[in-house]
């Protein structure tokens, strides 16, 4: 996985002594060129693909995928974002059947 921080936990925001979050903005890392996205970056999307179960329920955890403006203007996001899915092993879907 190209972006380790977000899945290992590390890009934190600064609290303060009370536990209560002080940070207005928390940088994130573009999925497919591990660059960070800019509080510019108007053009910049964070994706969340939840788990499903076997009824088709959504399950709280799930994979979040941040991608770039400069990704989207090329025309390259959804190729980046099946490859950060078949990274994860969530794509292609298994079929039950």
């Amino acid at each position: 996985m190209v972006n380790k921080e977000f899945s290992m936990g590390t890009m934190k925001p600064m609290k303060n002594n009370q536990g209560v979050v002080v940070e207005k903005y928390l940088p994130r890392k573009c999925g497919a060129t591990s660059k960070l996205i800019g509080p510019k970056d108007h053009s910049s999307v964070q994706i969340f693909v939840p788990n499903v179960d076997e009824n088709g329920k959504v399950c709280n955890d799930g994979f979040t995928v941040a991608l770039s403006g400069y990704i989207r203007d090329k025309g390259r996001s959804d190729f980046e974002l099946e490859k950060l899915l078949r990274q994860s092993k969530q794509y292609p879907f298994e079929n039950s059947d």
